[in-house]
């Protein structure tokens, strides 16, 4: 299904793939430019679907990781440590989008990702990968979807050199 959007080589890739498994979407966003435009697929029809057009076109960001969560997606632009959100339609396309603020919030801690990879686990903890400040962090910070609150920012390990895909598989283990 990617590799038919049209976004496959040129100037944009896909990248920020979530899967919404309660609609059988895969969302994905163009990854060439800021700001990112954000597409479906949908398996049931067989159709990639524009799902930016309520946002002017396209997203506030460069996307290059995503995860679905409750219904909407999420983002982390590249160069920040602002978790987004996108809220979605029931027909899967985007109707708003909020700035979360840091995950670091709290802690004191600047990082300005250039990223990797993130998944929401189901009890709402954000798993995450990236580059900053020429390091690689594998991390996890608690979501209050509640308060839309950010908090326990904790590097699990240092990843050295590796670069990390992240995605819970329907066992929910990482």
């Amino acid at each position: 299904p990617i590799s038919t959007t049209g976004l496959s080589g040129g100037s944009s890739t896909p990248n920020g793939v979530a899967w919404d498994s309660g609609n059988n979407r895969m969302y994905y966003a163009s990854y060439g430019s800021a700001p990112g435009q954000l597409w479906f697929y949908d398996f049931t029809s067989s159709t990639n679907v524009d799902a930016d057009l309520a946002l002017g076109g396209s997203v506030q960001g460069r996307v290059s990781c995503g995860t679905f969560y409750q219904g909407a997606y999420y983002y982390i632009p590249v160069g920040t440590a602002n978790l987004h959100r996108v809220n979605l339609a029931s027909d899967g396309t985007a109707t708003s989008e909020q700035n979360l603020g840091p995950i670091t919030a709290g802690t004191g801690l600047t990082e300005n990702f250039q990223w990797g990879d993130i998944a929401f686990a189901s009890d709402g903890t954000l798993y995450g990968h990236g580059l900053s400040g020429g390091n690689q962090k594998f991390f996890k910070v608690s979501f209050d979807i509640s308060t839309d609150g950010l908090s326990g920012y904790t590097i699990i390990i240092p990843s050295d050199n590796l670069s990390l895909q992240l995605a819970f598989g329907s066992d929910n283990i990482l």
